[in-house]
């Protein structure tokens, strides 16, 4: 994560591999095979800003060259390292997305995956100051994956929210709306060349997140975020309407609903922007 946040990441970052995975993954090499041209894969820089506990440095360090992860929260940060010592092209480093530790044109390609909306500020002014230093650190020609939720998907297409709806609503608050997320890239000096909604792949694993009993259990509320943002009266209610919903025999459909709304508008959006291309 990027700055002072609405979760305890620290405490967090010890289950948020339980139900956390990459996405896009395919999206993210095929924007690197465009920088790249005719050289190889093998030689692309990659940097991964608000790496969390390193997820994507994982997936992407059999394809690059190298891959510098960026943590602002000690806690994910001790997990990233962890989980990446072993891969001699993967490096974590402390830092924020509003103040980036590395020098002009310093990579091939930038993704940063759920993390704008942790950014404060009047009129998405932190989202905004982010993509401009991913502009500074990009080389020329560079690519800047961003992977985040649009406000249909977060108020439609997970039925964790749907569950307590006034922390979904001040979750679509935090986060910028895909709209303005282009219009900066652009007025910053990138071209988005697309805007891709993940309808066959979810951020979260299916096996623990389609648990129906899983709202009922502090650990499993612990690794969603969206329950921090609940009051704890929002809370205590919407537990109790769940509770009912498993003992009338209704919660598997809501769930199911949920889904199909899912794998019609995804479940995150992936935009691709280039510097300079």
């Amino acid at each position: 994560m990027a700055s002072k946040d609405f979760e305890d990441y620290n405490q967090a970052s010890k289950v948020y591999d339980s139900n956390r995975q990459a996405v896009g993954i395919d999206v993210i090499l095929g924007a690197v095979a465009r920088v790249m041209k005719d050289r190889p894969l093998k030689e692309a820089s990659i940097v991964d800003i608000g790496c969390g506990t390193g997820n994507y440095a994982v997936g992407l360090s059999p394809f690059v060259g190298n891959i510098t992860g960026i943590e602002y929260n000690k806690g994910m940060m001790e997990q990233a390292i962890k989980k990446t010592e072993h891969l001699p092209n993967v490096k974590i480093m402390e830092g924020s997305a509003l103040n980036i530790p590395l020098e002009d044109k310093y990579c091939d390609v930038i993704i940063c995956t759920q993390v704008l909306h942790h950014l404060s500020g009047p009129d998405y002014a932190g989202p905004t100051k982010a993509i401009s230093e991913a502009y500074r650190i990009l080389k020329d020609e560079g690519a800047f994956v961003i992977n985040t939720l649009s406000h249909d998907q977060i108020l439609q297409s997970m039925f964790m929210f749907k569950i307590i709806p006034k922390a979904s609503k001040h979750l679509c608050n935090k986060y910028p709306p895909v709209s303005v997320l282009h219009d900066r890239l652009s007025k910053i000096g990138f071209r988005v060349q697309s805007v891709l909604a993940h309808c066959h792949e979810s951020i979260i694993k299916m096996d623990t997140y389609l648990d129906v009993n899983g709202p009922l259990d502090p650990e499993w509320r612990k690794a969603n975020s969206i329950f921090a943002l609940a009051t704890p009266e929002e809370l205590e209610e919407s537990l109790k309407d769940w509770r009912k919903k498993i003992e009338d025999g209704t919660a598997q459909q809501f769930i199911d609903d949920v889904e199909t709304v899912r794998k019609r508008i995804g479940q995150t959006t992936t935009i691709v922007a280039y510097k300079g291309l």
